[in-house]
């Protein structure tokens, strides 16, 4: 009886432990079912349901299952159309150990759009690798506004403009995923391998995203916010006069008014709820066009030390071949796109060839551009004189 009562004594304990070992883990790691998906530890691995069939599967070449990786870090390039974000974007993109992806909100179109909500689905997943997610978005998308040809590559291939060859060098260069032919360039297949873009990108550097079709930044706070995915906004500015001509020549619109209206609405808006509510943010920067094409290696030295790159002498040699004197054709109509640069006739192009009258438009909608340092005109022959500055050089948007 003495020996049965010390075993019970004994047991008592060990139940005792086993119980609260198994409380914790069923706190500490919830499995919750949702819409045929289970979830584990904050949406960073996502499989899918044993319902769906193989042949689903195939049809749509997807993975049936995502890869459980926390992300390597990422930097949105936050801007709008006609800014200089392709030339900035290039530091990325020429940048070994970066998968960079260039304007994955493409298929969504415009603002305003109808898609907004899918649009805001895309960067919650592909920041946590699930690509095959953000591919459905596009998807998605796709049947809701049934864009052209162009907008639906992004849904054939799953990453936009994966067979451009300044758009993401990192799919041949870095990686199997694309192949580089012997005329240089790479050459995609029809349809991206979610799996091994899931894979390899999770072992980068650095994932970055050139974005200019975001209507709304507010549900990108939280992102900002969330240690999983570490991300970075570099917020890059222009001078409204100077995207508002480049709008003009690229789109040959003759509705200059509801352009300059339209335009300058997003663009304080953006820069209205950046000042509210990610200034402060240590992972926001904003970076102003014109500093940077004036002084691109000192600027790419800075970008790189906020996302946390190393600047290596195959960046220092393309920024030097990029911003030389003798690139000065890249401002021709064949180059609207181009990645490179006569910087000081890119700074002050734009007072030589916008009317007086849209200068003086775009002052009076885009009244916020004083607070990105940018000076006012309000004499025709001082915007033609270009020993007067259009900004102050001394002023860094912070």
């Amino acid at each position: 009886m003495a020996s049965m009562h010390i075993k019970l004594r004994l047991l008592f304990p060990i139940c005792f432990v086993l119980t609260i070992v198994w409380f914790y883990y069923a706190v500490s790691f919830p499995n919750q079912k949702n819409n045929g998906h289970t979830t584990y530890n904050n949406d960073l691995m996502t499989t899918r349901s044993t319902q769906e069939s193989p042949e689903e599967d195939n049809k749509d070449n997807r993975p049936t299952s995502e890869i459980k990786q926390v992300s390597p870090g990422a930097v949105i390039l936050l801007t709008h159309t006609r800014s200089g974000s392709s030339f900035v974007g290039e530091i990325f993109n020429q940048k070994r150990g970066v998968a960079y992806f260039y304007e994955p909100l493409f298929p969504f179109g415009t603002c305003p759009r109808t898609s907004s909500n899918l649009a805001e689905e895309y960067f919650p997943n592909a920041l946590r690798l699930n690509f095959s997610s953000a591919w459905d978005s596009y998807i998605k998308g796709n049947k809701l506004s049934r864009r052209n040809e162009q907008e639906a590559s992004c849904v054939n291939r799953g990453v936009c403009f994966a067979s451009c060859t300044k758009c993401s060098l990192f799919l041949s260069r870095d990686s199997n995923i694309c192949r580089n032919p012997k005329n240089g360039g790479h050459a995609c297949p029809g349809k991206l391998n979610m799996i091994k873009l899931s894979e390899h990108v999770a072992k980068v550097d650095l994932m970055a995203f050139k974005v200019v079709y975001m209507c709304d930044i507010s549900w990108i706070q939280p992102l900002l916010n969330d240690p999983t995915v570490n991300l970075k906004i570099i917020h890059l500015v222009r001078d409204p006069r100077a995207i508002i001509n480049s709008r003009i020549f690229s789109t040959r619109s003759k509705q200059a008014d509801q352009l300059i209206e339209q335009g300058c609405k997003h663009m304080t808006d953006l820069l209205d709820y950046a000042d509210r509510h990610l200034i402060q943010s240590k992972n926001y920067m904003r970076v102003r066009h014109e500093d940077f094409a004036l002084k691109p290696l000192e600027w790419t030295e800075k970008i790189y030390n906020f996302v946390g790159l190393q600047l290596d002498e195959n960046i220092i040699s393309w920024l030097k071949s990029a911003t030389s004197q003798n690139n000065s054709s890249n401002l021709s109509k064949t180059s609207q796109f181009g990645t490179k640069r006569n910087s000081a006739d890119t700074v002050s192009h734009w007072r030589k060839v916008l009317s007086w009258e849209n200068v003086l438009l775009v002052q009076k909608h885009c009244t916020a551009m004083n607070r990105s340092g940018y000076f006012e005109f309000h004499d025709k022959s001082l915007l033609k004189n270009m020993t007067i500055p259009s900004f102050d050089p001394s002023m860094i948007p912070t």
